[in-house]
């Protein structure tokens, strides 16, 4: 009996031995666990945290592709209207190449007419004096005349 309960004995420490070891085992698993689960939440909250800024950095990406539209936009309105003006502006230099030609024109227009006038005054005074002239020796001319019809008419 001794020896089976010496061999009682030696199993019921190596099975306590072995409870010793499982549970610390147990306690390690545990220990194990509880890290593994801290570090989860630490790496789930970093996760939360580089989502929101990846979602952050996806609007701004976003708003500005759409900037870059709008602008994108705005530049082809505005080349347009700058290519309108240009074309409107090539138009007015050339009406105001034409005008200037035609100023010119009228200005040597107006210094003929300027000399036509001078001479037309001075042919106008010059004829305005011929007629007092011819005037005077018409009536020195009827003058005369009867003073030789007077002369003849009248005998001494």
């Amino acid at each position: 009996e001794q020896l089976g309960l010496g061999a009682h004995n030696e199993t019921s420490n190596k099975l306590e031995q072995e409870l010793v070891e499982k549970r610390s085992e147990i306690e390690d698993l545990k220990a194990k666990l509880s890290t593994y689960d801290r570090t989860k939440q630490v790496l789930v909250a970093k996760l939360h945290e580089v989502e929101t800024v990846l979602k952050k950095e996806i609007d701004q990406r976003d708003q500005a592709r759409a900037q870059i539209s709008s602008d994108k936009k705005v530049i082809a309105y505005l080349d347009g209207r700058t290519h309108e003006l240009e074309i409107s502006l090539n138009a007015m230099e050339i009406m105001k190449t034409e005008i200037e030609m035609e100023l010119v024109k009228v200005k040597e227009e107006a210094k003929l007419l300027k000399t036509t006038n001078k001479r037309i005054q001075a042919e106008r005074k010059f004829l305005s004096e011929e007629v007092k002239s011819l005037r005077l020796q018409l009536s020195q001319a009827q003058q005369d005349s009867r003073n030789l019809v007077g002369e003849k008419g009248n005998p001494f």
